[in-house]
């Protein structure tokens, strides 16, 4: 492995087919690196560690993370291979499970922990967790469903989507909480919805008091953000859009709270 020299976009390991066991032992990466299992163990049987401004992705059906993984300033990814539904921590059944103990093995650092495939349409789960680092959760049109509290202290918590998100249990934090379409152009619902990123009352209702501010939405948005009727804000809000409508559908109550509208169009 030292003999790899030269920038290199990405080193991959293994392959979306593999069946066998894939065995990585410790390493410092100086490359992107990904490995890559479909039901084959992807065994992680030694510290890995990448260098700033890098991405270490592990793609698997079976992930065994059983050494530290650490980034400074770098980019984690861990996905399930195809689309196939996954759960990070303790919670129902799932095709890929990466339990409590495998999460253990993240290092404070990284600039970014990133959990799911951005293109599936299977469901994913989020167990009861305190994180140390900011955590994309990211899904397609499959369901996403925080069956556990999440704690973040002041790290950022970003849900990128195109489904419905289910919120069963307390979001706290004082960073900044994102609701974010991935820029896919699909409509946005807050409130209730039948359709597009859907993002329920009782979802609402379970978000702490302390963050710095709710964003909803970005501003390469190009589809209809509907804003229903909500009554229990308690944290600073801003939504965004970019050449497609803001409606607003129903009476909001900030309180004290601030509210930002950012968009190219109507309102």
């Amino acid at each position: 492995l030292a003999r790899i020299t030269c920038s290199w976009a990405q080193l991959t390991f293994g392959r979306t087919d593999l069946t066998s066991n894939l065995d990585v032992r410790a390493y410092n990466w100086g490359h992107n690196t990904q490995f890559t299992t479909r039901t084959g163990q992807l065994q992680i049987n030694g510290a890995q560690s990448i260098g700033s401004g890098l991405t270490l992705t592990l793609t698997s059906r079976a992930p065994v993370i059983n050494s530290t993984l650490s980034g400074s300033n770098a980019n984690l990814v861990i996905q399930p291979e195809g689309n196939t539904s996954i759960r990070f921590g303790t919670g129902a059944a799932a095709t890929t499970v990466v339990t409590d103990a495998m999460l253990n093995q993240i290092q404070d650092g990284w600039s970014m922990v990133n959990l799911g495939a951005t293109a599936s349409t299977a469901t994913l789960e989020l167990g009861a967790r305190t994180w140390t680092d900011p955590v994309t959760v990211r899904n397609g049109t499959g369901t996403v469903t925080v069956s556990g509290a999440q704690t973040m202290g002041s790290n950022n918590l970003t849900f990128a989507t195109t489904g419905i998100l289910t919120i069963n249990a307390a979001l706290d934090g004082t960073g900044q909480l994102i609701f974010d379409d991935q820029g896919t152009g699909t409509a946005i619902n807050i409130a209730g919805g039948a359709a597009g990123f859907r993002i329920p009352v009782a979802s609402l209702d379970n978000i702490g008091a302390d963050w710095t501010t709710l964003i909803f939405g970005n501003t390469g948005n190009n589809a209809v953000m509907t804003v229903n009727a909500y009554s229990n804000w308690r944290s600073d809000v801003e939504f965004r859009n970019g050449n497609t409508t803001i409606t607003f559908a129903g009476e909001q109550n900030f309180g004290a709270n601030n509210v930002k509208v950012n968009t190219r169009t109507h309102l």
